[in-house]
């Protein structure tokens, strides 16, 4: 098994960078949040943040099992996106519906690198699969709560 795992260490990374860039970006988008709207959206926040940490905290293993090293790093394209994040929030105030449309592209971004990894774990174990996929319909189940509640909040 280490041997497969350490043939698909490059894709456990790249799914342990996607994390790394959720966990910064909502981070982020906590610190944006306006005062008055920030208990309710906080916590969603916090919990979509926490997340990508037990994520990370189930893929990071895999990697140590290959005989590798867990990437601590986060995506060029998600330190981009955070600071155009701020940019466009300082920008417009740091509306609620800013914030929840910046989160909405990033929540995009991180269910397009699972569609990838998912096509591209071909052969790997089952175990990872498993993991890739359990991941990839939780983020998408709390992506569609995201959704709806950002389509409620810019329509009210």
């Amino acid at each position: 098994m280490k041997n497969t795992l350490y043939n698909h260490t490059a894709l456990i990374n790249r799914l342990i960078e996607i994390n790394n860039d959720r966990i910064e970006g909502y981070e982020t988008a906590i610190a944006l949040l306006p005062n008055k709207e920030a208990i309710g959206v906080r916590q969603a926040f916090e919990f979509l943040r926490d997340q990508s940490l037990t994520f990370k905290n189930e893929l990071a293993p895999l990697v140590v099992q290959s005989g590798s090293e867990p990437t601590e790093n986060t995506r060029d394209s998600g330190k981009l996106f955070r600071a155009w994040m701020t940019l466009k929030s300082t920008l417009s105030s740091h509306t609620l519906a800013s914030i929840l449309d910046s989160c909405d592209q990033g929540e995009q971004e991180f269910s397009e690198v699972y569609r990838q990894a998912l096509e591209e774990s071909t052969g790997a174990p089952l175990e990872l699969v498993t993991l890739i996929e359990r991941q990839s319909n939780l983020q998408r189940e709390t992506y569609n709560k995201l959704k709806e509640w950002k389509d409620n909040s810019i329509s009210e």
